[in-house]
């Protein structure tokens, strides 16, 4: 589905973007000022993997020190657009250097996302956190691992005050350090922390495509600051059902400054319904992540037999066509831990408490497949 493992390509549900360049170019930010709300148009240049040069138009608003794109996807931070100070910026037509995220989102190698959190986080804020990390990592087979030393990785802080969007995110791996937004007051719901790590890993919004207006009747006239994220990108792609469910998809009600009148809806459906959407990943959002990271099928007969002596046990399973290994893991907390890595599809492993545990499978290229059933594993203190 993409090429070299490198450059994202096309699926729906969690749609992605068309086309993707190799290097980078320079890029213009035209400008005009709307009152605290600086709107841009921004010329992207870029060269694909045909070597073509292709130009794309984009709008964005500069505010909170922020370049944002459709609503709640952000750019990157103005400084970084502007070159000498603040007389080049307030200069109309300004080079950019630094490229669009729109223009340079990866997916995150091996399907591992390393994040960390503000300091400022509560422990009940991490923990929403995590909890969603690890029900959008079942059966996706992504990977999402507290930050050690790795250069890349997901980085959640609050929005800047006085923002009322919910959440901010980049499109997918960045490089380097990426700060994923929520809101203190509204940001931390399942719906609102999913659909943000949805655009970190790759994917852009489900009610952007070209085809949407089949599907929904969009409430221009009610339209404030959201009115940017009902942009249609004919770069999207088509080729599978429109997902209305889509945790990438937008709901129909919101409040703050998205819309001039929250007891209205930004949308309905086709028959004047109100449309809610799902708090976590539908099935072809599932599918869609499986798709694009190259996953292979999961392992359905996972088993754990217990043994009385001090939490050991047998693992064992079916054989997996493509799986060069295996990986037993167990679960504390909100996160997974590596009992065993084998060739087997047997092992007997203790376990350091009563815990949830499974298996997946790696192939030659690092790929894991999606992960197994979970069987529970007790923890005895005697032995017979």
């Amino acid at each position: 589905m993409f090429s070299g493992k490198n450059a994202l390509s096309v699926v729906s549900c969690f749609t992605l973007l068309l086309s993707l360049p190799t290097i980078a170019s320079q890029a213009k930010l035209n400008s005009k000022d709307n009152h605290l709300i600086k709107e841009h148009t921004m010329e992207v240049v870029h060269v694909d993997e045909n070597g073509k040069e292709i130009v794309s138009t984009i709008e964005v608003q500069e505010k909170f020190g922020k370049i944002i794109r459709d609503g709640d996807i952000i750019v990157g931070y103005a400084s970084d657009f502007y070159e000498g100070g603040e007389e080049q910026k307030n200069r109309n037509n300004t080079d950019m250097t630094t490229l669009a995220s729109q223009a340079s989102s990866k997916i995150w190698p091996q399907s591992v996302i390393p994040y960390s959190f503000s300091t400022a986080y509560t422990n009940a804020e991490k923990s929403k956190v995590l909890a969603v990390l690890s029900q959008m990592s079942i059966n996706t087979g992504l990977q999402f691992v507290p930050r050690t030393n790795q250069s890349n990785y997901v980085n959640f802080i609050y929005t800047s005050s006085g923002d009322h969007a919910a959440g901010r995110s980049y499109v997918g791996m960045q490089g380097g350090k990426q700060n994923l937004e929520l809101n203190k007051s509204s940001g931390f719901r399942t719906r609102t922390i999913t659909h943000e790590m949805g655009h970190a890993i790759g994917y852009e919004h489900e009610h952007q495509r070209p085809d949407r207006d089949t599907f929904i009747s969009v409430n221009y006239p009610n339209l404030n600051d959201c009115r940017s994220s009902f942009n249609i990108k004919s770069d999207l792609s088509t080729n599978k059902p429109y997902d209305i469910d889509s945790v990438m998809h937008y709901g129909s009600i919101t409040s703050g400054s998205c819309v001039h009148d929250d007891s209205e809806p930004l949308f309905t459906n086709k028959s004047g319904n109100i449309v809610y959407g799902s708090s976590t990943l539908t099935a072809q959002d599932t599918s869609a992540i499986a798709d694009t990271y190259g996953h292979f099928e999961s392992i359905s007969n996972f088993n754990w037999q217990s043994d009385l002596c001090l939490g050991y046990g047998i693992a064992s399973w079916g054989a997996m066509p493509g799986a060069s290994y295996y990986v037993v893991e167990y679960k504390n907390g909100f996160n997974w831990y590596t009992l065993t890595t084998t060739t087997e599809t047997t092992s007997y492993e203790p376990v350091p408490r009563a815990a949830q545990v499974r298996v997946v499978g790696v192939n030659s290229a690092g790929e894991r497949s999606a992960n197994s059933n979970q069987d529970y594993a007790r923890y005895y203190n005697v032995c017979y």
